[in-house]
């Protein structure tokens, strides 16, 4: 039923950078400078606390270190590394870091699989951060919920960075081979380091992270309203961006809201074609990340409306919506005997709409 072809190069930016605003303790530092192209090493010191950054094929944007974990396809495992190295003669320094929330609703983040590790002296000896069983992996949006209060990267166990020891971040990823969904999704990770000279503040004065406690928002979608309707034309549908033929909304500019097709499956009889089944995902000005999340997809065909729930809300399916003369199972269709699609009509989170004006 699904349109099984490979998803098109896809994106996922991780940037480790500067932060203002958090409470500093006695000699630490949040400020880090980068310099460099296809290779990024820097540093980030602050009277005598220092750390040297590097990276392989990093880009600098706005003074933030952007890891490009790039053209990850379903079924592809791979792997980014930091290098971290406090310089010979520097003072020992703890170590922390955290990331922002994550996109309430983040297509890529829910599929992506991810694990987070350092490794001592940058050797095999990986010590797992998240998840802490190391044959365990988290969705990336896990991840960042559980990186947003902030992890320790030095081992409490053996506290403190000496002078001329190097610390690896590990970020390994991974792509299940059924994530076809998730073509043309973008997601990123924003990395804050905290650096804490050891010799000013004792191991047993020690927070668990130097950072303030923050709950993520989530998504609630107390209201599911109707928001637009898009009309098959000539019984087909062609994966491409289409402007709704009605919309429900009180937001009157035209274009604000899309729906993008994204894959679609047709019933062939003799030499015509109808459109039975299709993916799609709801654009906002010509963006998914601003989207409100769709909460039902409704499909006609023929005298039946079928009605699928996005759950949890999501800017787009998970996976092709179809037409069936069945209500009470409509998935147990074969495709040639579904009727062609009439029209889609989606709804979405009601106070999503309303907070977005």
């Amino acid at each position: 039923m699904t349109d099984d072809s490979v998803p098109t190069r896809r994106r996922l930016l991780a940037a480790l950078g500067t932060v203002g605003g958090l409470a500093a303790a006695a000699g630490a530092r949040t400020v880090a400078s980068f310099s460099g192209e296809a290779g990024v090493a820097g540093s980030l010191q602050a009277g005598r606390v220092e750390l040297d950054v590097d990276c392989d094929g990093c880009n600098v944007v706005d003074d933030r270190l952007q890891l490009a974990l790039e053209s990850v396809a379903p079924g592809e495992r791979k792997t980014k590394t930091v290098r971290l190295t406090v310089p010979d003669g520097s003072n020992s320094v703890r170590l922390w870091s955290r990331t922002g929330c994550p996109p309430v609703a983040d297509p890529l983040g829910e599929a992506l699989e991810t694990r987070l590790s350092v490794s001592p002296d940058c050797n095999e000896d990986k010590r797992h951060l998240l998840p802490r069983d190391s044959d365990e992996w988290a969705s990336f949006t896990e991840l960042r919920r559980a990186l947003h209060d902030g992890i320790r990267l030095d081992d409490p166990d053996d506290p403190c960075l000496a002078g001329g020891t190097q610390l690896c971040l590990d970020l390994e990823y991974r792509l299940p081979t059924d994530a076809t969904w998730v073509v043309d999704a973008e997601t990123d990770l924003v990395l804050e380091l905290f650096a804490q000279q050891c010799r000013h503040v004792s191991e047993d004065a020690v927070r668990s992270s130097p950072f303030s406690d923050e709950d993520c928002p989530t998504i609630t979608c107390s209201d599911c309203v109707r928001l637009g309707k898009l009309e098959v034309k000539e019984d087909r549908l062609k994966p491409g961006i289409y402007d709704f033929d009605e919309l429900y909304t009180d937001d009157e500019r035209d274009g604000t809201y899309q729906l993008e097709v994204l894959t679609v499956t047709d019933k062939i009889d003799e030499d015509e074609r109808e459109t039975v089944c299709a993916s799609v995902r709801l654009l906002k000005e010509g963006s998914e990340p601003t989207a409100p999340p769709l909460c039902t997809v409704a499909v006609k065909g023929g005298n039946q409306t079928i009605y699928y729930d996005v759950e949890p809300p999501l800017t787009r399916t998970r996976g092709e919506v179809c037409a069936a003369t069945d209500t009470d199972d409509p998935g147990e269709e074969s495709d040639g005997q579904r009727p062609g699609t009439s029209n889609l009509t989606v709804f979405v989170c009601g106070n999503e709409v309303s907070a977005d004006g």
